[in-house]
């Protein structure tokens, strides 16, 4: 009998949300199939491909990315715009859990 090999999922079948954000948040980049076009998304942004596939696989995005991508956003026809506060959870991991009550002023 053959041992069962489990099936290696793609990226597509395991994106988290800060895919699902960047898809949303840039419209004009997606492919013939209709997903985000991460290679191209990270070209025009001046990085090389795995730069970006890193921050999806992870849902993690460091703050040079992050600043750039939102910058990118406000300048790009056809793109959302994307704030420090979408961010946020992805540069901050565990943010809402160590952040300051918010006051009852």
């Amino acid at each position: 009998m053959q041992p069962i090999t489990p099936k290696k999922e793609s990226l597509l079948e395991r994106v988290g949300a800060l895919y699902r954000l960047l898809e949303s948040r840039f419209p004009e980049y997606r492919s013939k199939q209709g997903h985000l076009d991460i290679a191209k998304l990270a070209a025009d942004n001046g990085y090389a491909h795995e730069t970006v596939y890193r921050c999806v696989r992870r849902d993690i995005i460091k703050v040079p990315v992050a600043m750039r991508l939102i910058k990118f956003s406000h300048e790009t026809p056809g793109a959302l715009p994307i704030y420090w506060d979408d961010l946020v959870p992805y540069v901050l991991p565990g943010y809402s859990h160590y952040r300051a009550p918010v006051s009852a002023e």
